[in-house]
C-alpha cells in the first residue's frame, strides 16, 4: 500500500495513476522514472518529485488514483483486484474511446472499495490544499476522476484548465499526459517531448512555484 503525500500549503495536488516497482519498494509515490521526469520538467533537477515532496522540498501533494499497481508485472497477476486487471487490459484507440471504456468498466465493477478509497483520499488532499488546483496525469486517472466526481469534461490532454465545483469551493483542474517514458509511442516521456511547448509552459504557470530556495 502506497501512502499519499499531503504537503501543508501545497501549490497543487498532483494525481498519478498507480505505483510501479520503485514506488512499491520506497512506499513513496512518483519515486521512480515517472517521478524523475516530473522533477526534470517542473523543477529542473534530475531527481524524482515524490521524495522531494515527501521531504518537504517541493510544495506539491501527490495522490495515486489506485494505491495498488495496475501493471501485472509489478506484483503478479494473481495479486491484483479484478478491477485493476480489467483496466490494464484496455487497448488504446483514441483518447475519448479509451476513457469511455474505462468508465464502462468502472460502472460495471463490483469492487466499490477501491473507488471509495480513491474518493476519500483525493477529497482529503484537496481539503488541505489552499490553492484548490488539481493536476490529473494520464487517461486512466482522468477517467476515474470524471466518473467518481461526476465531472462533465470534454477534455483530454494539456488544455486550458477548467473549473469544477468541489463541495463549497471552485476547483481548477489541469489535465496532462502520464509522465511515464513508456506511456507514448517512443521511449521518451510525452512530458519531455513537449518540454519547450506552450503546454508545458501553461502547466508550470498553473502550479509554480512549487520549489523552495534550495534543493540538496
Amino acid at each position: 500500500m502506497i501512502i499519499d503525500i499531503l504537503v501543508e500549503k501545497a501549490q497543487a495536488v498532483l494525481v498519478a495513476e498507480s505505483p510501479h516497482k520503485c514506488e512499491i519498494e520506497t512506499r513513496i509515490p512518483l519515486s521512480g522514472e515517472s517521478g524523475r521526469v516530473v522533477g526534470r520538467v517542473l523543477m529542473n533537477v534530475d531527481l524524482p518529485i515524490g521524495p522531494l515532496c515527501h521531504d518537504g522540498k517541493a510544495k506539491l501533494s501527490i495522490v495515486n488514483t489506485f494505491s495498488q499497481p495496475i501493471q501485472f508485472d509489478v506484483d503478479g497477476e494473481e495479486c491484483r483486484p479484478l478491477l485493476l486487471k480489467r483496466l490494464h487490459s484496455v487497448e488504446y484507440d483514441s483518447s475519448k474511446k479509451y476513457k469511455d471504456e474505462i468508465k464502462r468498466i468502472l460502472q460495471e465493477s463490483q469492487d466499490k472499495q477501491l473507488l471509495d478509497d480513491y474518493a476519500r483520499r483525493l477529497t482529503r488532499a484537496l481539503e488541505t490544499a489552499p490553492s484548490k488546483k488539481l493536476v490529473v496525469c494520464g487517461l486512466i486517472a482522468q477517467a476515474v476522476f470524471e466518473w467518481t466526481f461526476g465531472v462533465k469534461a470534454d477534455m483530454t490532454q494539456f488544455v486550458v484548465p477548467f473549473c469544477f465545483q468541489f463541495k463549497s469551493s471552485k476547483l481548477s483542474v489541469f489535465y496532462v499526459w502520464h509522465p511515464s517514458p513508456t506511456s507514448g509511442e517512443t521511449d521518451t516521456s510525452p512530458w519531455e517531448l513537449s518540454l519547450n511547448s506552450s503546454a508545458i509552459g501553461r502547466l508550470k504557470k498553473f502550479i509554480c512555484p512549487i520549489t523552495p530556495n534550495q534543493i540538496k
